[in-house]
This record gives structure tokens, sequence and C-alpha cells, in this order.
């Protein structure tokens, strides 16, 4: 229903939800009618009981007339105390019934949206703020117009009755409430945009609050002991975050009294206008108390009510200025699109031919002109300092940016011509921010190949692994829950959920299999190990190392060195630490350590 290229404003996102959820805003805009006009309802219906009771005990009047105007009275009551109850069941199933197909709708293109967004940061936050809970937002902007409607119709109303008997004081409330709207509505944007600012730290110091009281840091918080210093930093983003609070409802308070101030005034003007129209016979002692009542209540609400609601609208506003941001990002073509089937084209060759890249945004180059040639059934590591483009050629290699210079060729045939879901299908990548799901151990496997659930390829990928012996140890085998999400939950080791990682590689069964540093948070020892473990199992694949550390280079057939952007050397480990002065022979030495 959303669509990409579109401006949206206000009444698009109406459109939206009446389109998710079109029972239930019928429902509700009812209901929101009912309750605008129920003032105008209570103004004639006190009116009309007292008149009653006021004919009644004069002998004009029997007393079946004033039962009569009392139910009205009860009923008014009755719906005061129904209607918000029965209002909050429909706006919480509206908002479950759209949420489900708003998230998918959303969700899914957030997943498919272009890389690069997810490495700049303010895309990303603009995409965590539409994407994080999107059927409030919407529902926000809905009942925003709802409520400003019925405000509007509830002022309509009762003026329709002031006016028939003192139209000086209809036109008194007009006159104010105009200016009065445009005041609102300024000081509701004023509002949003300190909220805005306060909204930023409160992420950062949420986040804090984790590492202060969350599960994941308990080791290195009483390790470290750094609650003290980070929960000083937390106190000031705190401070900090509710001087933007105080300043908020301190101009609140002052346009909420001052609109108060003109108010009041206001009320007892009108009042004022009404009392010759009494005098005068023009008007009952009923619907003159009804009167005062109603307009008291209709220019207090104002002085408070319309407040609120104009910051309100300048949220919406807002929201949908982000949406229509939002919606207008680039999408990777087949980005959603399952894997093709794994091994229906072999890889021979994979060739970078004179590539220069640099990042969206960014004019410093981090590949230049880089060449090199891999072939099938070889294992190749690339190797050199942080920064150096390493994992720059996986990201090129695996599609996730196009906008390079040059060429890359796999068996010949440029990236760019093969279909995004098949170019998924030749790779299996295992990085170093790898994710521990909280799932079964064979739920993990499976997850390297989506299109294919084979026991036999899981429990081979799991033993060359060497993960047999711990798998054994357990009671439900393959079946049982890692994590700590459910009560029987079975946490792993570092070193075991780096194999189940490798498990899950292996099983992927891919014609590339990509290690980009998945290793760097064990010791050097430990990572030569890992490495060795999968140079011994990889089968005839390609295999492409990422590492900054020599130990595991040297299991590859080919090293190449990476040094701003170019590869400046390329051999294998007894070549490159004989070369005078080259730099992976510099590396090595100062590394040498870590492996003797």
């Amino acid at each position: 229903m959303l669509r990409s290229k579109k401006t949206y404003r206000i009444p698009d996102v109406l459109l939206c939800v009446f389109k998710y959820i079109p029972y239930h805003v019928v429902a509700l805009l009812l209901f929101m009618l009912w309750t605008a006009l129920l003032p105008a309802f209570q103004t004639l219906a006190v009116a009309s009981f007292v008149d009653n009771v006021t004919a009644y005990l004069a002998g004009n009047l029997a007393l079946r007339g004033v039962f009569l105007a009392l139910f009205c009275v009860l009923f008014f009551q009755f719906c005061i105390i129904i209607l918000p109850a029965l209002n909050r069941i429909l706006e919480e199933t509206g908002r479950n019934k759209m949420g489900l197909k708003l998230q998918i709708e959303l969700l899914h293109k957030r997943a498919c949206l272009e890389y690069h967004y997810v490495e700049e940061k303010e895309s990303w936050d603009l995409v965590e703020r539409i994407t994080k809970d999107p059927s409030s937002q919407f529902i926000s902007v809905f009942f925003n117009a709802m409520n400003l409607v019925s405000l509007s119709v509830t002022v309509f109303s009762i003026l329709l009755i002031i006016m028939r008997t003192a139209p000086i004081a209809g036109i008194a409330i007009i006159v104010v409430a105009i200016p009065f709207c445009g005041l609102a509505t300024r000081s509701g944007k004023e509002n949003y945009g300190l909220a805005r600012e306060g909204q930023k730290i409160q992420r950062r110091y949420q986040y804090l609050e984790d590492i202060l009281i969350g599960r994941d840091t308990v080791e290195e918080r009483n390790l470290f002991s750094y609650s003290n210093a980070v929960g000083k930093e937390y106190d000031r983003l705190c401070r900090k975050s509710f001087q933007i609070e105080k300043k908020i409802q301190r101009k609140s308070f002052i346009n909420l009294k001052s609109g108060s101030v003109v108010t009041v005034i206001l009320a007892i003007l009108i009042i004022a206008f009404l009392f010759p129209s009494f005098y005068e016979g023009k008007l009952s002692l009923g619907l003159m108390i009804g009167l005062v009542t109603a307009i008291w209540n209709l220019v207090q609400s104002m002085s408070w009510q319309l407040s609120e609601m104009m910051f309100a609208f300048a949220q919406s506003s807002e929201f949908c200025k982000e949406l229509t941001e939002f919606m207008a990002m680039d999408e990777k073509s087949g980005a959603c699109v399952l894997p093709a089937l794994r091994n229906q084209i072999k890889i021979d060759s994979v060739e970078f031919r004179d590539v220069s890249f640099c990042y969206p945004g960014t004019q410093n180059y981090v590949l230049h002109n880089c060449s090199f040639l891999l072939e099938r059934g070889k294992s190749y590591a690339f190797v050199g300092e942080n920064g150096a483009g390493k994992t720059t050629i996986v990201k090129l290699l695996l599609g996730l940016y196009e906008e390079y210079e040059g060429k890359i060729l796999l068996n010949g045939i440029d990236v760019k011509e093969y279909p995004y879901e098949e170019l998924k299908s030749f790779f299996a990548v295992l990085s170093q921010d790898f994710v521990r799901y909280e799932l079964s151990i064979q739920e993990n496997v499976f997850l390297g190949d989506v299109n294919v659930k084979d026991e036999n390829r899981m429990y081979d990928a799991l033993i060359k692994s060497g993960l047999e012996e711990m798998i054994s140890g357990f009671p439900d085998g393959v079946s049982t829950e890692l994590g700590h999400l459910k009560e029987n939950g079975t946490d792993l080791s570092g070193g075991q959920w780096q194999r189940l990682a490798i498990a899950r590689l292996l099983y992927a069964d891919a014609q590339i299999n990509v290690l980009d540093e998945p290793t760097s948070a064990l010791d050097p020892m430990q990572e030569s190990k890992i490495y060795n473990l999968f140079h011994e199992v990889r089968g005839d694949c390609l295999t492409i190392y990422i590492t900054h550390r020599l130990g595991a280079a040297r299991i590859a057939d080919k090293i190449f060195v990476l040094k701003d952007g170019l590869i400046k050397e390329a051999g294998v480990h007894e070549e490159l630490v004989q070369l005078e002065n080259g730099f992976y022979r510099e590396m090595y030495e100062s590394q040498r350590a870590w492996y003797e």
C-alpha cells in the first residue's frame, strides 16, 4: 500500500490507516462524532432538565416531562463513562491488526534497502525511527487528526447554539480562536524540535543503561568495575535530557497559563453578553445554565487541548516527512529474494581488474586500481592493517556496493550481469561479527542454506567442525536450544560458537567461502587452530581469508598484501618474508612472538 516515490502528507497517512483497518476507522469516526457532539447534547439536556423542573414546580408541566429530561442527562453521563472504554478497545484492536500488516511491509522495505544506508549513521537512525513501532505512529497521526476534527465539531456545535441567542459572543470566540490556533501551532513546532534533540540524548543514555544493568555486560562490568565511570556519564546525559524536558514543560506551562488567562477573560465576557438575553427572556434559565457550563468547558479545553493538539500535529507533520524520506530510499534489486539453488554454476575464477572505490558521501578511495586473480580449489589470504581495504573487497564481491570503477569478474563475466539471487548463492560468509542465534543447534546450521534441510549434510558439517563430542553430551542432541530465551537453553563457549558458525558455513556448500576475521575476538593461537580446522575440511571450493594477523594467513596458497588500497605484495609466506623492506615481512616480524 505504501509507495516509494511519493511525498507523504497527513491525508496520505490517514488514507493508509483506512486501507489497513477500514471497519475500525469507520467505528472510531462514529465514536469521535458522537463524542464531539456530547457537549452540545449536554448543553441542551441540562437546559431541558432545568426548564422542565422549573415548569413542573410552577404546575405547568407533568412529571413525565421531568423524567424524560432526567433520562437525557443520565444518558449523557452513561456516554461519558462507557465511550472512552469502548474507544480504547477499538484503538488497541485496530493498532494490533494494522501493526501486523504494516510491520511486514516496512520491514520488507528495510530488508531491501541498499547496503550503504546500513553504514550511514543518520540514514540508519531514520530507518530505526520509522520501523521501530510504525503502527503506533500511524495510529497517532490518525488520532491527532480525529481529535482536531472532534474539537472543531464541538466548537462548531456549541457556536450554533450560542449564535442563535448571542451572536456577539459567538463572534468573540471565533476572533480569539484564530490567533490562539496560530500561537499553539508555533509552540507545538518549537516543542517538537526540542523533543527531537532530547530523543538523541535519550538513545545514548538508554544504551548506557543497558551496559549498567544488562545481562550481556555483567561479566565485564564486574571484571573492570566501570559502573561508576559509566554511571557518571549516564547521570550527565539524564540531567541534560531532563533539562530539555523541563524546558519543554516550562514553555508549555507558560503557553497554557497565558492561554488560560485569555480564555477565562473570554469566558467571562461571553457570559456577560448572555445576561441581557436572559433578562429579556430570550434565554430560559436552563439554556442559560447549559450555555454557561458549555462555554466554560469549551474555553478551558481550548486553553490546553488545542496546544497539545498542535504539538501532536507538528509531530505528525515531521513523521510524514521522515516517512517520505524512508520510502524514497533506494532498494537493492533481488535483496529479499531467496538465493538460487547452490552449485548450479561452478565458479572457476574471480578477478578484480583495476577496481577503485570510495564509500558514498566520501572522496577518499579505499581501493585504487586494485587487481588480482583467484582460482577455484585454492585459498587466498588478504592481509594488511585496519582500513587497508580488506573487508571492502568482500563487500564489492558480494554486490553490496555497485558504484565502483573497473571490473569485477566471475568466470570472466561482470558480476553486475548476474541476477542478485544467483550471486548470493555463490558465496558463504563468516564475518567477525557473526550472529549467535538463540535457536536449536540444527536450526543454527540450517540457516547456512535456507533452500534445503538435509540432516545428513547437517551432521557432516557438525562432525567436520569438531562438534560431534559436544553434541553427544547434550540430552537433546542437535535439538538442544541455545542461549537464554528458553528455560532449557544451553550456552556455548566462545570457541564452540565459532565452530558452530563454521558448521553453518560448511552446510552452505557454496562455491566461494569467505572468512572475514571471524576469530578476531580469540587469541592468535586459537585463531590459527580455527583457520587450520577450516582449511582441512573446506573441500575444493575457492576460499578467501581476511585477516590482519598473519598466523592464519600462512595456510593460504597465496597471500595478497594490501596497503593504501593497492596490492603491494603477493606470494606465499616463505617468499614474502624474504622481501627486503617488505611490508608483509615487517608485519610478520612484529607478530612473530604471538605464534612462538
